[in-house]
């Protein structure tokens, strides 16, 4: 019996980005600036990536709720801009 080889085209199987419960976010970047747990406990706890806990709990000059309404990537620019 062979094997084949199934290929799958990238074009077709673009990735979305997980989404975490908003709540536990919260409640773990909450943890991590009160100092009752570290960055990978309080991932663990209420399982959330360990990377999203450290980067919202670095912005230190936000409050937790104004941290987890960030979205990551480029901001967008309105249209009248980019031509100059």
């Amino acid at each position: 019996m062979t094997r084949r080889k199934v290929i799958v085209s990238r074009k077709f199987s673009a990735k979305k980005r997980k989404t975490w419960d908003v709540d536990h976010v919260k409640r773990a970047v909450r943890a991590v600036r009160e100092k009752t747990m570290g960055t990978l406990k309080a991932a663990k706890t209420f399982g959330v990536p360990r990377t999203t806990v450290q980067r919202l709990a670095k912005m230190d000059h936000l409050s937790v709720e104004e941290a987890v309404q960030i979205k990551l990537g480029r901001g967008t620019m309105p249209a009248n801009t980019i031509n100059g």
